[in-house]
């Protein structure tokens, strides 16, 4: 099953994926509050115990961990939500950080966040494609990090190649996310896969397509760590969170009051569960340029 059977690069459109957040908004900021972050991304368990802040802390120690981040370096975080991650790097390393979205909400809310913060005159938010990086100049960033972003592309060589542009000689790129574990022949698990991209707007690439996509663009020592065992938890709640959900969603878009897109998330994080592990990993991959 060829990613083009799977999510046409037409149907994953940049729109559809802002739509997707702009509907859920009101769901993330109640478990935000709930879990005490503001994060989008898995979590990092070493137990399932652990608190969801903490484990969601944890999966950016692991993600900068991989390119060594340092003081004084340049960073650039695609698809930085509410910029969770972006201010996480600016005080925990020193270093400066632009932040790419094309999510208004979400860019108002992250630039409200950072202006409260120490560290806001090192950290900057702009509306940019990841695609394309045509607000950031050539040679002007030490790593770009992109942590649950890659999964929204619609073109993953566009965006290892604009990201290979604005690294500096020497810069590092490190992408963590959701990634198929190989190519699907299996029509009941086309399926699945079928109606977690629907619900999600996402599409997960072969693993070996990403680090296929890094060496074609240059990239060095391109390294490769499966962390699906640390982000079961987190993967295992969503399913459980969708089971609940979905029956209180789908009565709410019955009677008109919520919009189909949150059914949707429930259908998602079901089908997600049921994927991950034979067939959806979750990685961290890393390289030098």
């Amino acid at each position: 099953m060829d990613r083009k059977t799977t999510k046409r690069d037409d149907e994953l459109r940049t729109d559809a994926v802002t739509d997707m957040y702009e509907q859920s908004f009101p769901l993330h900021e109640r478990r935000w509050s709930q879990e005490g972050h503001r994060s989008y991304h898995h979590g990092y368990y070493e137990s399932a115990d652990d608190d969801p802040a903490r484990a969601v802390e944890r999966m950016c120690e692991v993600v900068a961990d991989a390119v060594a981040i340092e003081s004084g370096d340049r960073v650039l975080d695609l698809g930085c939500g509410v910029g969770s991650d972006t201010l996480w790097l600016a005080e925990t390393y020193d270093v400066s950080v632009v932040g790419v979205n094309v999510h208004d909400r979400q860019l108002e809310r992250a630039r409200s966040h950072a202006a409260a913060t120490e560290s806001a005159d090192r950290i900057s938010f702009r509306f940019d494609d990841f695609h394309e990086l045509e607000s950031v100049d050539s040679g002007s960033v030490d790593v770009v990090w992109g942590v649950e972003a890659l999964c929204h592309s619609r073109d993953d060589d566009a965006v290892v190649d604009a990201s290979s542009r604005v690294l500096d000689g020497g810069g590092r790129i490190v992408f963590a996310d959701l990634f198929r574990r190989s190519e699907i022949e299996d029509q009941q698990v086309a399926s699945r896969f079928e109606k977690l991209y629907d619900a999600w707007d996402v599409r997960y690439d072969p693993i070996d397509e990403l680090t296929t996509a890094l060496s074609n663009a240059g990239f060095e020592n391109v390294t490769v760590r499966d962390i699906s065992d640390a982000v079961r938890p987190s993967i295992d709640e969503a399913g459980r969170m969708s089971l609940y959900g979905y029956p209180y969603y789908k009565l709410l878009s019955l009677l008109g009051r919520v919009d189909d897109r949150l059914v949707g998330l429930a259908i998602g994080g079901y089908h997600c569960q049921k994927l991950f592990g034979d067939h959806l990993g979750y990685y961290v991959v890393s390289g030098e340029r």
